[in-house]
């Protein structure tokens, strides 16, 4: 009778994460071209997300938080996953990291062009630097002994940097430009410019929160048709024409 018990218990569990399993709760923030809550052409990642889950009949539904809050959300549980975030090691020990990276970052410094800028090591980084809370780019350059002007949200710190306010802004090469011509008129867009040297190429993923029931099998199952939208050439075509700086 305890067996029978048992067997009743076991079977019920795994249909129930069957069943979990036919969908996903993502949380992310705004920061397009990758993810945007208004803006269409503003969600290539989503894309990607929604086409590689699709593929292996999983539906994925959003909600849209800062992306501090929606990192901590997915850390406790209230959510599956979030992305597109670099793997760190700390990262690795509170979440299960998708090991098919969804998208490349490319990471550069935004400046003004009338001021005379060139670095080849962070020895030629001694001017007053901004930065975006909760980004990776923060612990980095604070650990090359950098004080940084750090705000919440990226926009922000283009305001900065036209300000006059600080002198350099990192950010991702593609989101940078996105934000500069979407909250600047064209005659302030055209002072920006940023240097060619990357401070950070990395690949992108997406984190699952340990929390979910059965969660190894779905990010298992992502990793599966990601890297089946890769070989079939739709991967490609999603990002062709999409990514570019301007």
């Amino acid at each position: 009778m305890g067996k029978l018990v048992l067997v009743l218990i076991s079977t019920l569990l795994f249909s129930s994460s069957g069943y979990a399993a036919k969908s996903v709760n993502m949380l992310i923030g705004d920061w397009a071209p990758y993810t945007s809550k208004t803006d269409k052409d503003g969600k290539i990642a989503e894309k990607l997300v929604n086409k590689a889950f699709e593929l292996v009949n999983i539906k994925v539904n959003y909600k849209y938080y800062p992306w501090k809050r929606s990192y901590f959300l997915v850390k406790s549980g209230k959510g599956d996953g979030t992305f597109p975030w670099s793997k760190t090691d700390e990262r690795s020990k509170e979440f299960i990291i998708s090991k098919e990276p969804l998208v490349n970052e490319t990471e550069v410094f935004f400046h003004l062009k009338n001021f005379e800028f060139d670095w080849k090591t962070p020895n030629d980084l001694r001017y007053k630097i901004g930065g975006t809370s909760g980004y990776s780019h923060v612990k980095q350059l604070e650990d090359f002994g950098f004080q940084l002007d750090v705000t919440t949200e990226e926009i922000a710190g283009f305001k900065k940097l036209l300000a006059g306010r600080i002198k350099l802004f990192p950010a991702n090469i593609y989101v940078g430009y996105n934000l500069i011509h979407q909250n600047f008129p064209a005659e302030k867009a055209a002072l920006f410019t940023n240097h060619p040297k990357p401070l950070n190429e990395e690949p992108m993923y997406i984190l699952f929160t340990k929390k979910t029931l059965n969660a190894q099998d779905i990010v298992n199952r992502f990793d599966k048709g990601l890297k089946m939208l890769k070989k079939s050439g739709e991967y490609d075509e999603i990002i062709a024409g999409s990514l570019v700086a301007k």
